[in-house]
């Protein structure tokens, strides 16, 4: 698995590299949009044929076009989709949700929130008195 991952990442990022190289010196920035998602989907797509999973595709992807003397443009041009897929990215998960589990166990679902809630003002407490900061500090 791991020659695999090696191999991907080197040729992805001097084949990846050469691409943008092309699309850059266009000048589009719909052009180089379209090149960033298409190579960050396309790896991921190369990577999962691999036997590798489809996550470690787009996290090579990502990667490669980091480290590119093209980051900064292709960065300022994803983040214009940046809400968007946020957006879908919660109305998904709201969609995974089932109502009647609010009606059928109210208790269980107000415990979770009560933990949670509680839960994470504790560890934020305990976190902020480790790195020794004033009990005001933490608790505000």
């Amino acid at each position: 698995m791991g020659r695999h991952f090696f191999l991907t990442y080197y040729l992805g990022k001097w084949l990846w590299l050469k691409i943008l190289g092309v699309v850059a010196s266009v000048d589009s920035k719909e052009l180089l949009l379209l090149a960033t998602i298409s190579l960050a989907l396309g790896g991921a797509l190369a990577v999962q044929e691999l036997s590798l999973s489809f996550a470690i595709g787009a996290f090579l992807a990502g990667i490669v076009v980091a480290e590119s003397k093209f980051q900064s443009r292709a960065i300022n041009t994803i983040m214009s989709l940046r809400d968007p897929f946020a957006a879908l990215f919660f109305v998904s998960i709201g969609l995974l949700v089932d109502p009647s589990v609010y009606i059928h166990h109210p208790f269980a679902v107000i415990g979770m929130v009560l933990m949670i809630i509680v839960g994470k003002a504790l560890v934020s407490v305990l976190i902020i008195r480790v790195l020794d900061f004033p009990w005001q500090v933490a608790l505000v």
